[in-house]
């Protein structure tokens, strides 16, 4: 199988975060996880040159699955080194980012592009008491059954294709989601990353809600989630309200 490799991914993600601190994050994957990968950490408190060169080379040839676990690794490493809270919260938060965004985008799932369309009801079909919900699959990982909706292969041949191939996004439910993204952009000003990760989780509840809750595709809407409720309070008379205090 033809599979993403860590540098892959790296790259990628920092292509795609202009926010993320990148010298962070490639600190973080060098100086803590590197021999986890059969690497070396940098000699000094600096990494030369040389050392990213040759870091960033090993890391083409490792697996993305090579990634989970990873937290766990860091967590241990901050400890051998004595890494104060101070310094490995950060070291967490940018590194975590990655992790997250590599698993929003399916880059950790290796065998996604074997699921076929048709086999939504094996996908989905309830296990006995006590036996889990994860299948496994190759390097002996935990694999989550996809269920967002407009779910995509993220690997193989039929990458970015659909993975149910009767999914839909409703016209009501696509103005409601395009509003959403100009709300967020023009109000709080987030980058293109931060609302593509945000219609991801929402993507997710409403397939939860379309295969797991029996709502049709048709009747899916942004107010499926969470009801609005129009105040009867203009929000400027109740902005200058005096608040009350115990």
């Amino acid at each position: 199988m033809n599979s993403k490799t860590i540098f892959d991914i790296y790259s990628e993600f920092q292509a795609h975060n202009t926010k993320s601190n990148k010298l962070i994050l490639r600190s973080v994957m060098h100086r803590f996880i590197a021999e986890h990968w059969g690497g070396k950490f940098p000699s000094g408190s600096k990494a030369t040159n040389d050392e990213v060169f040759s870091f960033l080379e090993i890391i083409k040839k490792i697996p993305a699955a090579k990634l989970e676990g990873t937290m766990e690794v860091l967590e241990q490493e901050f400890a051998k080194q004595g890494i104060d809270k101070g310094n490995s919260k950060s070291y967490k938060s940018a590194y975590k980012a990655f992790l997250n965004w590599a698993e929003n985008n399916n880059y950790l799932s290796s065998n996604v592009e074997e699921i076929e369309a048709n086999s939504q009801v094996q996908l989905f079909k309830r296990n006995p008491k006590g036996s889990g919900t994860k299948a496994k699959h190759s390097y002996n990982r935990p694999y989550k059954n996809p269920y967002a909706l407009m779910a995509v292969y993220g690997r193989g041949k039929s990458r970015g294709e659909l993975i149910y191939k009767s999914d839909y996004i409703n016209d009501k439910l696509q103005e409601e989601l395009n509003l959403f993204e100009k709300f967020r952009k023009e109000k709080y000003s987030c980058t293109k990353a931060t609302v593509t990760t945000e219609i991801i989780y929402i993507k997710r509840i409403l397939g939860w809600l379309h295969r797991y809750k029996d709502l049709s595709l048709e009747s899916l809407s942004l107010t499926s989630i969470i009801t609005f409720v129009k105040l009867n309070i203009p929000r400027d008379k109740f902005r200058d309200k005096p608040s009350v205090r115990g």
